[in-house]
């Protein structure tokens, strides 16, 4: 598990992004998440991902403190929770965000480590007809719901065990 000075562990970021989530219900103000994962994570000798830790370092300091930090995937996805972001329509917020977050990395990283870094961008509220086939926003934005959907899952698959194995008693009895 890797310590920065100012990046939440990942069960304080989900927890700030499930509050962030439900505030934005209430007050119907945008956020925006942003997710950065290495494609080939190099790890240094405690286990942390070298190339997250050096986006960290390059992203962290142009960020507001309003902003949100933290691993939304321990040493595997750096998450940044954008807030109160004004007036402007979504559009040319994540322009905006874009374009700030690549001059970040661009000026603290060579070419090769840049190319291997992932970014995406995940609005809040989302409108329906932006999704696309194949993009996870949903679970990127829900990760608490996510997590609770898996663990039915897996209690669902208990119970099917156990109404067969119930029946089949039955019938031999």
């Amino acid at each position: 598990m890797t310590e920065l000075h100012g990046v939440l562990p990942e069960p304080l970021f989900l927890r700030a992004l499930c509050l962030e989530r439900k505030r934005a219900e209430r007050s119907r103000k945008l956020f925006v998440l942003m997710l950065l994962d290495a494609a080939k994570p190099l790890s240094n000798c405690n286990g942390g991902n070298v190339l997250l830790n050096k986006a960290v370092s390059a992203i962290f300091p142009s960020i507001r403190e309003t902003d949100i930090g933290g691993w939304y995937k321990e040493d595997t996805a750096l998450g940044v929770i954008f807030v109160e972001l004004g007036a402007m329509d979504k559009q040319s917020i994540l322009i905006a965000l874009r374009i700030k977050v690549i001059a970040a990395l661009r000026s603290n990283l060579p070419t090769e480590e840049l190319i291997q870094i992932h970014v995406s961008f995940h609005c809040f509220p989302e409108d329906w007809e932006d999704h696309r086939p194949g993009l996870s926003t949903i679970s990127a934005l829900y990760p608490d719901l996510m997590q609770r959907d898996e663990a039915r899952k897996v209690s669902r698959v208990i119970k099917r065990a156990m109404d067969v194995v119930g029946s089949f008693m039955a019938m031999i009895i």
